[in-house]
């Protein structure tokens, strides 16, 4: 069965009513979905980057046990020149970033150089550490994703 993109009203819904903590099956959705498209589906889709981006970091406000998901999803979406762009363009974002626990910054930031500019002090000092790493989507684990955590 190929996967779906997730409702995208449905998302902006989460977004605008900040429910994040209710969000675990459109997250799962998007994770599967992002892992098994091509780098071609990813950027047909990029008019939702902006809104998925918000989605990304408002989730990983609050759902750090989804650490090595989050990253999967980071990798990959700024593989794709038009998700970067759109990363760029939201700078509230750059500072929300910043509110996120270290360690996930520095995880999260080590995926890109554009997500790393965004990074906190300290984050950036757990980065130099070696800490946080890039993650790599290979095909086990994307076939070993479930619901999360």
């Amino acid at each position: 069965m190929q996967e779906q993109w997730p409702d995208w009203d449905r998302i902006q819904d989460l977004v605008s009513k900040e429910w994040y903590m209710s969000a675990n099956s459109e997250f799962n959705a998007f994770h599967r979905k992002v892992v098994k498209a091509s780098l071609e589906e990813i950027d047909s889709v990029s008019d939702y980057a902006p809104l998925m981006w918000h989605f990304l970091i408002g989730f990983a406000s609050c759902k750090g046990l989804y650490k090595s998901f989050l990253a999967q999803l980071f990798n990959k979406l700024t593989q794709v020149p038009s998700w970067v762009e759109a990363w760029e363009a939201e700078t509230e974002l750059h500072e929300r970033m910043k509110s996120l626990h270290e360690d996930l910054q520095a995880v999260l930031g080590a995926q890109h150089e554009s997500l790393r500019r965004t990074l906190s002090p300290a984050a950036m000092s757990l980065q130099a550490l070696g800490t946080g790493g890039k993650i790599q989507l290979e095909e086990t684990e994307t076939e070993q994703f479930g619901d999360g955590p």
